[in-house]
Parts: C-alpha cells; sequence; structure tokens
C-alpha cells in the first residue's frame, strides 16, 4: 500500500515461514494476524457477507506449514499478498543482528527470572538487557543493512478499492475515535502477566479492554461480546473475592474443532485475554524451562475434529492450574435480541457488497451494535450463560 494508501484487513493473505508450532513462527503470526486481519483456521468464515464478498472471509488468510521448514529463523520469509492486486512481498527478520546479543549467560539468567530466585541488581540489569534488544529492533529497522530483507515477488495491477472501502485519509491515533460508544465503555477485565513482571515492563495488573478485542476480531457484535463476556463470567469464579488473575495459569477447553462454526472466533478473544494459546503460542523458551507459567503454547486446545453440537450447547472449560479448580460456561446466543431474519441476513450481503441505501446502513448498523450490547446489558438474565464448578 505505497504512497500512503491505507492498507484493508481481510485484503490481505499471508504464508508463513514454517508450522505454526515451529520455533516462533505461531508467535510471530499472531502478531501479523492482529495487525492484518489474515487468521488461520480459527478466523472468521466471513458467513453471509464472505458469501458476497471475500474482503469479509479472514479464516486461513494466513497459512502455516503443514510440517516444521527446518530453516533457520534468519532464513525465514513472510510472503504478504494483496488480493485486489495481486502484490507480493516477501520479509525476512535477521535476528541474529540484535544487540545486546542473547549469550547463554543471559539464557541462564532469564531463567533465574522465571524463577523468582534472580537478585535486585540481576533483574534491574535483565530488564535493561530484554527491553534494550526490543527498541533496538525498532530504532534500526529501516537503516541497518541486511536487518530487514523486503523482496517484491509481484508488482501490483492498476486496481480500485472494493465498494465497501471508502476512500480515507490517515489521522492521528490519538484522533481516532470508535463510531459505537459502547465500544470503550465495557469495563476492562484486569489481569497479572508474568512475563511483564520479569522484563521490567509492568509489576502490576493490566487491563485488558474490549476494544482490543474487537480489533483484534475485526468487528463488534453479540459473539465477539459473547466470547469477552464467557471468559470474565469464568474468571470470576477462577478468581474469586477479587484476586486478579493471571496469564498463562489458565487452561481452556475449547467444544469444538478451530474451524467449526465460530469457534476459532471466540477462542481467539479468550486467548487474547487469558493467555491460553493453541500451538501458535509461546513454547516458553528458557523461562517455561523452569516455570510452566511461562509456557502458552497448547493451554487453548481444540477438537480434532468437530463435535457438530448446536452453539447453546458448546461449553467451554476453564481450569485454573495452580489450584485445579474447574468451570464451564455455556452461552446461549439464540436469545439475543433483535432476532436475526433471513431479511437481515440478505441485507448483510447488501452491506458487503456497498449496496445499501444510507437508510438501509444505518437501520442494518443498529440492529448489529443493539445485539452486541444486548449482550453486554443481559449477561445476568437466567439460561443465558450458563457456569457450571466441576472442581473446586
Amino acid at each position: 500500500y505505497p504512497n500512503g494508501e491505507i492498507p484493508v484487513r481481510g485484503q490481505i493473505a499471508v504464508e508463513a515461514p514454517g508450522a505454526e508450532d515451529e520455533w516462533f513462527v505461531g508467535v510471530f503470526g499472531e502478531v501479523i494476524t492482529f495487525v492484518t486481519g489474515a487468521a488461520p483456521k480459527t478466523g472468521f468464515i466471513g458467513a453471509e457477507f464472505g458469501q458476497a464478498n471475500d474482503l469479509f472471509v479472514r479464516q486461513n488468510k494466513m497459512v502455516y506449514l503443514d510440517a516444521p521448514s527446518g530453516k533457520q529463523p534468519p532464513q525465514m520469509e513472510w510472503i504478504f499478498t494483496r488480493l485486489d492486486n495481486g502484490a507480493k512481498v516477501g520479509v525476512n527478520f535477521n535476528l541474529a543482528v540484535i544487540t545486546p546479543v542473547a549469550t547463554p549467560e543471559r539464557q541462564e539468567m532469564g531463567k533465574k527470572m522465571a524463577a523468582g530466585t534472580a537478585t535486585e541488581e540481576e533483574a534491574v540489569d535483565y530488564y535493561e538487557y530484554w527491553n534494550a534488544r526490543a527498541k533496538f529492533v525498532f530504532e534500526n529497522a529501516d537503516t541497518l543493512e541486511g536487518f530487514f530483507n523486503v523482496k517484491v515477488y509481484q508488482e501490483g495491477t492498476a486496481t480500485t478499492a472494493d465498494a465497501i472501502v471508502e476512500e480515507s485519509e490517515s489521522i492521528a491515533a490519538e484522533d481516532f475515535a470508535w463510531d459505537q460508544a459502547y465500544i470503550t465503555e465495557v469495563p476492562p477485565i484486569l489481569m497479572n502477566e508474568p512475563y511483564f513482571g520479569i522484563f521490567g515492563q509492568t509489576s502490576g495488573p493490566v487491563p485488558y479492554y474490549y476494544e482490543e478485542a474487537v480489533k483484534l476480531a475485526g468487528h463488534s457484535c453479540g459473539a465477539t461480546t459473547g466470547a469477552w463476556t464467557i471468559t470474565k463470567k469464568a474468571l470470576e469464579v477462577l478468581y474469586p473475592d477479587g484476586e486478579i488473575p493471571v496469564r498463562g495459569q489458565i487452561a481452556v477447553e475449547a467444544p469444538g474443532a478451530e474451524d467449526e462454526w465460530f469457534v476459532g472466533v471466540f477462542g481467539d478473544i479468550i486467548t487474547f485475554i487469558t493467555g491460553a494459546s493453541p500451538h501458535t503460542g509461546f513454547n516458553g523458551s528458557e523461562f517455561g524451562q523452569v516455570n510452566p507459567l511461562f509456557v502458552r503454547q497448547n493451554k487453548m486446545v481444540y477438537s480434532e475434529e468437530p463435535t457438530g453440537q448446536l452453539p447453546p450447547m458448546r461449553e467451554w472449560i476453564f481450569t485454573r492450574l495452580d489450584t485445579g479448580k474447574k468451570v464451564g460456561v455455556k452461552f446461549n446466543l439464540v436469545i439475543i435480541l433483535p432476532i436475526p431474519t433471513p431479511a437481515r441476513t440478505e441485507m448483510g450481503k447488501k452491506m458487503a457488497l456497498g449496496q445499501a441505501t444510507p437508510e438501509e446502513a444505518a437501520d442494518y448498523q443498529k440492529y448489529w451494535n443493539d445485539r452486541a450490547i444486548f449482550v453486554l446489558e443481559n449477561a445476568d438474565l437466567d439460561g443465558f450463560f450458563t457456569v457450571t464448578v466441576y472442581e473446586e
């Protein structure tokens, strides 16, 4: 997207340079998915919107290899394709260049940090080392030769944007505001993140905001507010009396395959809050070798095959790993109002094609966001969210 053109989420496909659980490929992929909307199997299938316009399909636009590539990290190339004009570019990241250098001694100190046995002086030194490496990447990304290698494989053809994508100008981030106020009015979920602590980034609870989950999903709806509320209710049981939940201390069993119905979309939001990741999660490296709190990979487990369950029967199981407490949460989304009628579904297709009149668009947007708000305002409605404690 040269010359200041604004990139479009859903218009980008990404080929990963390895399997999702190989090295840190999945961790890189999760960040790239968050930005571009190019999701693996967990992504939104698009429903009626994707039937009318591929821009709204997010599933399988991030493709991982079926087996490990065995490549060294500096040779791993991420391939990005712009789907409207065919432009294709590859990017290599030579992280071996980063300084300060990651020595065996530093790795051993990482273990001490994760185990909580580092002295105060050692901790301060480690904080400086770790964050200096992160800052080095940003400060040298455009100037250091051989650090990021960009190769253009296909020049884009002249094209016009999809009708649904309006012409827009860049704005300063601080000037951005949602058109729907409720997105920023949802109370945050406070979480303790052990990684923030050992890297000297913050020692206190961190607020996770609903609007961040909306960015991840690419929209707000009754399902995204449902996934948020499922997680909130589970955490309130696992960590009662105001105790702050701990990311990495929670395992989650999903009620279906990652590409079944909207299971993966729910799962992505639950992962975002809890840190319980599927195969793409961080394997913990030296930190996870001494403390499982720092292992995130495979703490979100999807079924290998579709379960075929009706959505109201799907139960998300959350386990607190330090105490063994286990809770299940079901979400009866058929209760949500306004009801989605066939006419509403057809209007969704018109919206995706950019064919709705201004009046139709305003009516549809109200209907859609009213469904999301209904979940937030009626979360305690009898039979809406069912919470079952399986293990104290």
